[in-house]
């Protein structure tokens, strides 16, 4: 595979940002898995305010830039932080410290920022004549919809409206970052499906292209692995598959409800809060549902 070394000076200089890569969900795994295309096209650096070791031996590999902040950076989730939307200040700060950033910046073609805590606060350093493509893979749902202020039940961990109200600083300051990019020249926004693409237009009235998620055959081998779980535990015959941290958000508790009485159960791979997995194995068995929680699982697990 040809890496950015091999490449010369003739590529593109591409920088591709995410604000943290800690959760190592689906948006961090699709990010990872389409670098090394990106690679062979573009001179690549990478930018993140929390790295991981997965993304670190990818960047290695790949003889790509890694740069990341000297302190790992984290959402602060206290209720005054979330309510004066300190997050976004402190990534703009830890931004701002990262070693070599700046430089990056100044000389790049093009910056690919993926949506997620602290991406969208890079914006704040980015010189007027870079490019910037912004894969958002969702308006933020925590501002814009109350599905992340429900119990794993779906009852509300307080009063929505109130909730909703102590958020209206934070909700402001994420559309103006969004509308303030469109404003940009040289700017693109995409969504990772066409309901996204429609959401974000609806939220930020702004237009929205789509960029799917990827998919490589080479990170699903064939054949079983000595070391990937033989079987599921705790159920047999038909199952379903859920994938998520277990949440209302993802659908877990409504998804035992609906296979009640169906002779299918449930495999959940995501694992959660132990409290929600607790209540969530306790919902399955009231409702007759045999229920697996996977343990944290490789692509080819």
């Amino acid at each position: 595979m040809t890496s950015n070394a091999e490449q010369g000076s003739s590529a593109d200089d591409l920088v591709v940002a995410k604000g943290s890569f800690a959760a190592m969900g689906g948006a961090e795994r699709d990010l990872m898995r389409n670098l090394p295309a990106l690679a062979q096209r573009f001179s690549v650096s990478v930018a993140t305010l929390h790295s991981v070791p997965e993304l670190e031996s990818l960047c290695s590999g790949l003889g790509v830039p890694l740069i990341s902040s000297d302190e790992t950076w984290e959402v602060p989730t206290d209720a005054l932080s979330t309510v004066l939307d300190s997050g976004m200040d402190s990534a703009v700060e830890a931004w701002a410290g990262c070693s070599g950033l700046a430089e990056a910046l100044a000389i790049c073609d093009a910056l690919h920022l993926v949506s997620g805590d602290g991406s969208l606060a890079l914006l704040k350093h980015v010189p007027d004549s870079v490019a910037v493509h912004l894969h958002l893979l969702e308006p933020h749902r925590g501002l814009h919809e109350d599905v992340l202020h429900r119990e794993i039940d779906g009852s509300p961990k307080r009063s929505l409206g109130l909730t909703s109200a102590l958020l209206s600083r934070a909700r402001r300051r994420d559309i103006e970052a969004i509308r303030g990019l469109t404003d940009r020249p040289r700017s693109a926004i995409s969504g990772n499906s066409s309901y996204t693409a429609a959401r974000i237009g609806e939220v930020y009235g702004v237009e929205a292209g789509v960029l799917l998620p990827s998919v490589v055959s080479d990170e699903f081998p064939a054949e079983t692995g000595l070391d990937e779980p033989s079987e599921t535990q705790n159920i047999s015959g038909p199952y379903a598959v859920s994938v998520g941290r277990a949440s209302w958000v993802k659908g877990a508790w409504e998804t035992v409800s609906m296979l009640a009485g169906s002779g299918v159960s449930l495999a959940h791979v995501g694992g959660g809060a132990e409290e929600d997995l607790v209540r969530l194995t306790k919902h399955a068995e009231s409702c007759g549902v045999g229920l697996w929680v996977a343990p944290r699982l490789s692509s080819p697990e």
